[in-house]
């Protein structure tokens, strides 16, 4: 049996269909070094579909995981004379562990799906990061097993931040993460293959 599964889809789209999502973030900034370390986490409910043996339509849920360590030097940096506006451009690099878990009956088949899996791999990023006074401006990218094959991941994420306090910011942006993965599991060939995009908010604590 060869099993593809795809996923593409906007969190737009699927509020009605989200069980939960959540985001997390720690990073540390010093000079020229900057390090983070981030999570995500969502389920997506019943009405995502795939195609088994291609046959047949059948219904699944879908949960996912993603942890990222990264690790980071300014590479350019440039500040107007009022020092009210300022420009780095960061590359980084780190580790992404991925998990997913899915589940469907297959249409209450003899045989049905139940799959959780964990990867990792080491990946490759740039991040540009604009500060206008009050707001904070990021535009970041990487790229994960960067050295070729079929499994390969990226993300790519704009996230604005408003400074309302020393303490507090207020965050927005939007997030766009793709993952290729194959490999034999229960000796069969498995194929997952996930586009989420949609976006994101929150609150940053400075300390």
């Amino acid at each position: 049996m060869h099993l593809t599964i795809v996923l593409s889809t906007s969190l737009l789209s699927l509020v009605s269909n989200l069980v939960s999502f959540f985001m997390g973030m720690v990073s540390y900034n010093s000079d020229n070094f900057w390090a983070q370390l981030d999570g995500y986490e969502g389920t997506v409910g019943n009405s995502v579909y795939f195609k088994y043996n291609d046959r047949e339509v059948v219904r699944l849920t879908y949960r996912a995981a993603l942890l990222r360590l990264l690790a980071g030097y300014s590479l350019y940096e440039k500040e107007n004379r009022s020092k009210s506006r300022r420009y780095n451009l960061y590359g980084y690099m780190g580790a992404r562990l991925h998990y997913a878990d899915l589940f469907s009956d297959l249409n209450q088949l003899k045989d049905r799906l139940d799959l959780n899996l964990y990867w990792g791999e080491p990946i490759l990023g740039l991040q540009n990061r604009l500060t206008l006074k009050s707001w904070l401006f990021i535009l970041q990218g990487d790229i994960g097993s960067f050295y070729g094959g079929s499994n390969y991941s990226f993300m790519i994420q704009f996230i604005g931040y408003y400074r309302i306090s020393n303490l507090l910011s207020i965050k927005f942006g939007w997030a766009d993460w793709d993952v290729n993965h194959k490999r034999e599991t229960r000796n069969e060939s498995f194929r997952l293959n996930v586009h989420l995009s949609g976006p994101t908010s929150g609150l940053t604590f400075h300390f």
